[in-house]
């Protein structure tokens, strides 16, 4: 399963755009020149920062550091020829893979892991890390380098290690994975600032998981939790003083441009953004992914089983509090993107509630109507996928008035957007008009149109068949 979501990430390449283009910026600044002003490429984004006559990047930096890596393999491997367009998207394309889609591939076995661990059979847990992966927009974000999909990883992480503390284990164990769980909630903060929140509903979670250990186990998990989360706080501080001044200060009070953010950044969450970000036409959620509303039934069975009360508890707090900073936010519909990225990483939380629907509702026919909503949901992602996962603003209804019409078509890759320079056109998304960035791999063997999608469709047909021979020699 996890190999098969992994090619699934994997195979798409969406290019550049504003968001990844200014943390791309921030890994090559430290890479290039050993700094972390973006002034040598700064022109390439809108997402920026501007202070004291230096350019920054406008995001937090984790996503740019786990990156660092890649890049300066990718440098070294092509020399002088780094910053050409070929080898920068053979780099990007690397980097992307490393950073969001391997992350968003371990999220889905941490899913499986919780679940594994509460209870829940097998085909409920593989179902709801399938759904997440596949039939929500994760699947989009897990093809862009943004931090959204490692952010989320991260957190969906730290709460496998804050479930499997339930079962007793040595100092050594309780220490370790004290250890795991603030750095992965940590990692999520310094990656997403918004994570911040739940990062913290996660280490309570994990200090709860202990309770009745209140003199042995919970000091050496608490300890492990502060070690963790205080190594990823230092690096966040220690990024703000030097681009900021100050260790407190966000790129948020410096951004270029986009006054009304800077000066209001946020207001009491508005219905009308909520409604939006939950079921509207241009970026709703549960449009595309409609499976998350069984979701809902899913958190009140946890709730009412005293054995996963408190998972269910932290799974509905972090959805709450993701929807209302959404709604909060003064850019609520986050400019290109597909669905509300600013609740991506409340999606593994979502997803945490299906093996509960799945297991309750034993009877075939629910099943059947889960699944049906799950491949509503992959179809539209796929369609995102295969030709941009970056809608431009001015589509009132992606999915009617550009996804469908060029998938139909077989008019895929869109994404005009480079790494290296602004070179977007909204009127050239479609028709071939320019030459586009983005591929995927099916492409890249000299497949066209639908045919490209082929060896796609092949791991899948791959994966269905190991996974129900499986079942098969098991019953």
């Amino acid at each position: 399963m996890a190999i098969s979501v992994l090619v699934s990430f994997a195979y798409f390449y969406q290019a550049g755009g504003w968001n990844q283009n200014s943390r791309y910026d921030l890994t090559r600044a430290i890479v290039e020149h050993r700094t972390i002003a973006i002034d040598a490429y700064h022109s390439n984004t809108g997402d920026k920062a501007h202070l004291d006559g230096h350019f920054y990047s406008d995001k937090a930096p984790g996503q740019s550091l786990v990156a660092v890596p890649v890049v300066a393999l990718g440098f070294a491997a092509f020399g002088e020829d780094a910053g050409q367009r070929r080898p920068t998207s053979v780099i990007t394309y690397a980097m992307t893979v490393v950073t969001s889609a391997i992350p968003a591939a371990v999220m889905a076995l941490a899913i499986m892991g919780i679940a594994g661990r509460r209870r829940r059979s097998r085909g409920a847990a593989l179902f709801a890390a399938v759904a997440l992966s596949l039939a929500t927009p994760m699947w989009a974000y897990a093809t862009l380098f943004m931090g959204h999909a490692l952010a989320a990883s991260c957190l969906a992480i730290a709460v496998w290690g804050a479930v499997s503390l339930a079962e007793r284990g040595n100092s050594r164990r309780d220490l370790l994975l004290g250890l795991a769980i603030g750095a992965a909630a940590g990692w999520a903060v310094v990656t997403e600032y918004p994570a911040a929140v739940p990062a913290a509903l996660i280490a309570l979670f994990a200090l709860w998981q202990v309770r009745l250990d209140l003199r042995t186990r919970m000091p050496r998990v608490a300890l492990g939790i502060a070690v963790g989360a205080g190594i990823c706080t230092a690096v966040l501080l220690v990024y703000h003083q030097r681009a900021f001044g100050s260790p407190f200060q966000t790129p948020l009070k410096y951004l270029y441009g986009f006054h009304h953010v800077r000066e209001q950044p946020f207001t009491l969450p508005r219905p009308s953004a909520l409604a939006s970000i939950l079921f509207g036409a241009k970026r709703g959620l549960l449009p595309l992914a409609p499976v998350l509303v069984a979701s809902v039934m899913g958190l009140v069975f946890m709730v009412r089983d005293r054995q996963s009360r408190a998972l269910g508890c932290l799974c509905a707090s972090i959805i709450v509090y993701y929807a209302l900073f959404n709604a909060s936010f003064a850019t609520p519909m986050a400019g290109w993107s597909y669905g509300p990225r600013y609740m991506a990483a409340a999606l593994p939380f979502w997803a945490l509630a299906l093996p509960w629907v799945w297991d309750r509702l034993e009877h075939r026919g629910w099943r059947v109507a889960l699944i049906a909503l799950a491949v509503w949901g992959v179809a539209w992602s796929l369609f995102a996928v295969s030709t941009t996962a970056q809608p431009p603003e001015l589509f009132a209804n992606p999915m009617k008035e550009l996804f469908w019409p060029a998938f139909a078509e077989g008019d895929l890759s869109l994404n005009n957007q480079s790494f290296l320079e602004l070179n977007a056109s909204v009127k050239d998304l479609r028709g071939g008009g320019v030459d586009h960035d983005a591929f995927n791999l099916g492409e890249l063997l000299g497949l066209r149109g639908h045919l490209s999608l082929v060896p796609l469709a092949l791991v899948w047909g791959a994966a269905s068949f190991f996974l129900w021979r499986r079942r098969r020699e098991q019953s």
